[in-house]
C-alpha cells in the first residue's frame, strides 16, 4: 500500500452480507489488470479528494495498474446517476464500481421514496454488465444521514452489496480537531489521503469467501426502463430558434432561449432533465395538464458551466403533453461562491442535454 503521510487512523465500518461478490471482484483484480469505476457526486469528483488516493493505493495493494474511470458528476444524487450509468460506467467495462452518492442523497437530491428503486436498478445494471458494486458512505456534517443510510443498507442486504461506512470514524477525527473536511462534505487533501488509505486497508482485511451458491439478483423495479433520451431540435416549439453545442467537446446539448421550449410526450415517466448549468442558468417552467412546477436550476456553484440534472418533485406521467421552458425570472446571485462573469447578466438560456425517462 502507498506510504501514509499521517499517523492518524480511520477505521471504517465494513458490512458485507453473506453471499456478496465483493471479495470475488477483488480476487479477479488481483489476478489481472482491470478497470475500477468511481461513481458519485462532487466528493468523488474532487481532484485532490479520496478517489485519487484510493485508486493509487488500490493498484499497489492489488498488484496491477488498473484503469481508473472517473464517473462522478457534481451536484447530483443516485437517481440522476442512474441515467448516466450506461455511458459513464458500463461503457468502460468496469470490474468494480464504488458508489458514493450518500452525501448527495442525504441532501435531498434523490427523493427518499425513489431512492431504493434507483439504487436497486444501479446494482442490477452493474451486475448485468459484469461489474460488482460497493457502497461508500462518507460524512456530511450539515444534514442528518441515518435515514438515507438505512435505505442503502436495506438495498445492500437485499441484493448482497458490500458497504464501507466511514462516517463514524470521520466524525471522531473531526471531534478531536483533525481537519478532515474543508466544508460540510468535501475532504481536505489530508482527509482525502486518509479516506483513500482507510478504504484500501478495509478491503485488504476482508476474508476470502467461497463462491455463493447462487448469484445475487437485483429484481427489476420501477426504473428498469430508465434511460437518457438526447434532446433534439424537433422537440421544441420553435426548432429554428435553438443551437446545438458540445460541453467540453464531448457532451452534446441544445441551447434553448427564453420564449422557446420543449413540447412533447414520452412513452415513460419523466423523472427530470439533464442539462448544462452555469452563469446563464435560471428558472424552468415545467407543466403537464394543470400541474405547473417552477424549478431553480442556478446554484451557488454556477460561476462556471458543468453537467448537472434537475429532478422533478414527482415524475411526470407518460403519454401526456409536457412543456419545459426557460423563463426570464430574476435569480438572486448574491450567494455565488465566486464572482460571476458578465455573461450571467445576459438573458437566461437552457442548455438541455436530455430527458430522464423510465
Amino acid at each position: 500500500m502507498a506510504d501514509r503521510t499521517s499517523p492518524l487512523e480511520l477505521v471504517p465500518d465494513v458490512r458485507v452480507p453473506p453471499g456478496a461478490l465483493l471479495q470475488r471482484a477483488l480476487e479477479r483484480l488481483r489476478s489481472r489488470r482491470g478497470t475500477v469505476a468511481y461513481f458519485g457526486a462532487s466528493t468523488t469528483l474532487q481532484r485532490e479528494g479520496y478517489r485519487t488516493r484510493l485508486h493509487e493505493a488500490l493498484c499497489i495493494d492489488l498488484g496491477h495498474a488498473h484503469r481508473q474511470v472517473n464517473a462522478a458528476i457534481g451536484g447530483v444524487g443516485s437517481l440522476s446517476g442512474l441515467f448516466f450509468i450506461d455511458e459513464f460506467v458500463l461503457a468502460h467495462h468496469a470490474d468494480l464500481c464504488f458508489i458514493e452518492f450518500t452525501i448527495a442523497d442525504a441532501g435531498g437530491l434523490t427523493p427518499p421514496d425513489l431512492l431504493a428503486d434507483a439504487l436497486g436498478e444501479i446494482v442490477r445494471r452493474l451486475r448485468r454488465g459484469g461489474c460488482e458494486p460497493c457502497f461508500l458512505h462518507l460524512l456530511r456534517t450539515d444534514r442528518p444521514m441515518s435515514g438515507t443510510v438505512a435505505i442503502y443498507d436495506h438495498v445492500a442486504e437485499n441484493h448482497r452489496v458490500g458497504t464501507i461506512d466511514l462516517r463514524a470514524g470521520m466524525a471522531a477525527l473531526i471531534e478531536s480537531g483533525e481537519p478532515v473536511l474543508r466544508d460540510a462534505a468535501h475532504t481536505t487533501v489530508a482527509g482525502g489521503l486518509l479516506v483513500g488509505d482507510s478504504i484500501v486497508a478495509a478491503l485488504a482485511a476482508l476474508p476470502p469467501v467461497l463462491a455463493p451458491r447462487s448469484e445475487p439478483i437485483a429484481l427489476e423495479g420501477r426504473f428498469a426502463r430508465a434511460r437518457l433520451i438526447p434532446a433534439q431540435a424537433r422537440d421544441l416549439r420553435l426548432p429554428e430558434d435553438s443551437a446545438a453545442g458540445r460541453f467540453r467537446l464531448v457532451q452534446p446539448y441544445l441551447s434553448v432561449p427564453v420564449g422557446n421550449g420543449v413540447e412533447r410526450t414520452f412513452d415513460g415517466e419523466l423523472a427530470g432533465v439533464a442539462l448544462i448549468v452555469g452563469p446563464r442558468a435560471g428558472v424552468l417552467r415545467v407543466s403537464v395538464g394543470e400541474r405547473v412546477e417552477r424549478i431553480l436550476t442556478w446554484d451557488n456553484d454556477c460561476h462556471y458551466d458543468r453537467l448537472s440534472t434537475t429532478v422533478f418533485a414527482e415524475p411526470l406521467p407518460a403519454h401526456r403533453p409536457i412543456t419545459i421552458e426557460p423563463t426570464d425570472d430574476e435569480v438572486d446571485h448574491t450567494g455565488a461562491r465566486r464572482a460571476l462573469e458578465p455573461g450571467a447578466r445576459r438573458p437566461k438560456l437552457l442548455k438541455l442535454v436530455g430527458y430522464m425517462t423510465s
